[in-house]
């Protein structure tokens, strides 16, 4: 399985999940310029704004640690931007 596969794997049982809690999936990587959203979702009158990292173990590190700085910056980029669409 290459990056991308897992990728999509990890966004498929993310969205799933969600769906099990009752969100409803708005957009899923939802691109700009700058910036990328993995998940999209809405419950309650409110906007979750997802990010999937996808790993087999722990060699790595947790996922929590690849979400960097400028991962945050760019993930608030793209959510102004899809705000205000």
């Amino acid at each position: 399985m290459n990056k991308r596969q897992k990728g999509n794997l990890g966004e498929n049982i993310a969205e799933l999940y969600l769906r099990l809690k009752g969100y409803k999936i708005l957009e899923r990587n939802f691109f700009v310029k700058g910036g990328e959203i993995d998940i999209i979702a809405s419950k309650d009158d409110e906007i979750a704004i997802v990010e999937v990292k996808t790993r087999k173990d722990l060699s790595y590190g947790e996922a929590k640690e690849a979400v960097t700085y400028y991962k945050k910056k760019s993930i608030i980029f793209a959510t102004r931007c899809y705000i205000n669409m």
